[in-house]
């Protein structure tokens, strides 16, 4: 039972679409599991998705239907589900570091979150982030 209460929401959730600016979204079955938020890159066959560890295809959508885990905080789409994948516009993800706006984004699939780091991370193509962070948290990637 819920026995407090925050005062405020908070601003977003990761994987959620920030606004209505044009965006491109693609949907393939997952090919396991796959936390929304997280970099996605083809899997087996052109009509799956995996986690990315090699290159980025793009970012999973935090969909309403999803539940929240109560360990993790992460709404996550289960294998064969149908994923709803953004190639183009903008999107609330995790990052591990500060990032600034208007730099270039890599997924991190050691930490399963966003940085601005090149190194042993793979690029977003296209991808900026338009909000800053001092640290860890929530900034919105767009990718263009």
């Amino acid at each position: 039972m819920q026995t407090t209460y925050n005062e405020k929401m908070d601003v977003a959730v990761v994987g959620q679409l920030v606004d209505c600016t044009n965006r491109r979204i693609d949907s393939k079955y997952a090919e396991g599991a796959i936390d929304a938020g997280d970099a996605v890159q083809i899997g087996t066959s052109d009509n799956q998705a995996v986690t990315a560890t090699t290159a980025v295809y793009g970012v999973a959508i935090q969909h309403p239907t999803l539940t929240m885990s109560s360990d993790t905080g992460l709404a996550a789409y289960a294998e064969f589900d149908g994923v709803s994948i953004l190639r183009a516009g903008r999107i609330w993800v995790q990052v591990d570091g500060a990032v600034a706006i208007d730099g270039q984004a890599y997924w991190d699939v050691a930490a399963q979150a966003y940085n601005s780091t090149l190194t042993a991370n793979f690029e977003v193509v296209g991808g900026r982030f338009i909000t800053s962070t001092a640290g860890a948290g929530l900034a919105i990637l767009e990718i263009s």
